[in-house]
């Protein structure tokens, strides 16, 4: 069912062919990114340069859906192989240290929806999930693949006129639950995970003035951290960009979380 279309790379294809000029550990400030959350399919990901892309524009948070292979717990995190017809990618979800661990819904050879940002160690691509769930409506797995063509045909249609923003899945017609799941506790603590306690104020207060047009603007921001963060704040704010943790909106020195 998956189709060749969601990941052809010539011509019409999903990727931008040309190569990425920076790696993801050396984002640098202004870099185009996509606003919303973008479906991809695992080849997507596996075949995908140093940066995630569609038509040229960096991509930060992905969503897809695959069937749990293997799944390996350990005291920091657990471990999943994700596969789908086009390949198959290993995922990690971190475990809040502050948080009692919680029974998993998550079995083998169950499908699940993920939603988190790609990560390259050791030269091998996987996923860094914010969010997962199993799958109790099959339905979904043909909503993801209409999702990935969907994106492919609008950011065909947008990259010229340098619209990127709109790629992405549309508000109004997200899965059910989609458009609160990142305002969720879990992935809030899974964007939190592996931060300094600098880098979580920065990011807090970046993200308190989300529900304005543009953010809050990287002035207003060393104006209320604390006295002996401010000196830190432009590399913090260059880190949780490289990472997709926030966003530039307005300028460059505008910012939103993810």
């Amino acid at each position: 069912m998956w189709g060749e279309k969601a990941f052809a790379n010539d011509g019409g294809g999903y990727f931008n062919s040309s190569e990425v000029s920076s790696p993801a550990g050396n984002a640098k400030r202004g870099v185009k990114r996509a606003q919303n959350i973008v479906p991809v399919m695992m080849k997507h990901l596996i075949d995908s340069p140093e940066e995630l892309q569609i038509w040229g524009t960096d991509v930060q948070i992905i969503t897809t859906v695959g069937i749990i292979r293997r799944i390996d717990p350990s005291a920091t995190k657990i471990t999943y192989d994700i596969e789908d017809e086009t390949g198959t990618i290993t995922a990690f979800h971190w475990i809040e240290a502050d948080k009692p661990p919680q029974e998993s819904v998550i079995e083998v050879n169950t499908y699940v929806r993920v939603f988190g940002s790609l990560r390259e160690q050791h030269q091998k691509k996987h996923i860094l999930i914010m969010k997962i769930w199993p799958i109790t409506d099959l339905n979904e797995l043909t909503l993801h693949l209409l999702e990935t063509i969907y994106v492919d045909l609008k950011g065909e249609k947008f990259a010229g006129a340098g619209n990127m923003d709109a790629i992405g899945i549309p508000d109004s017609n997200q899965p059910v639950g989609l458009q609160n799941s990142l305002m969720d506790s879990s992935i809030m603590g899974a964007s939190l995970g592996g931060m300094t306690n600098d880098q979580k104020a920065v990011f807090k207060i970046i993200q308190s003035e989300n529900d304005t047009p543009s953010g809050i603007e990287r002035d207003q921001i060393k104006a209320r951290v604390q006295p002996h963060i401010r000196p830190q704040v432009d590399d913090i704010l260059d880190f949780l960009a490289g990472e997709g943790h926030i966003y530039t909106t307005l300028t460059d020195d505008h910012f939103k979380t993810t």
